[in-house]
């Protein structure tokens, strides 16, 4: 699979519909796995800024961000 093409049909998606927060955490999720945290925080931001609690969002933000 070309990872590449898969993220820029991910980052389409949301562009399309910035409302689908299972879209958005999975290509914040590949965007982490793929060595791209920072564009993952932008993202995982929004994310949070919905569900400040999720604790899944949380983690993944410390990864974006280079923590443990």
């Amino acid at each position: 699979m070309d990872v590449a093409r898969l993220l820029d049909s991910l980052r389409r998606a949301v562009a399309r519909e910035p409302g689908d927060d299972v879209l958005r955490a999975h290509l914040a999720e590949m965007l982490v796995a793929e060595g791209l945290g920072s564009e993952a925080v932008g993202h995982l931001g929004q994310l949070l800024a919905e569900d400040p609690g999720n604790v899944d969002y949380q983690d993944l933000m410390r990864e974006a961000m280079g923590g443990p």
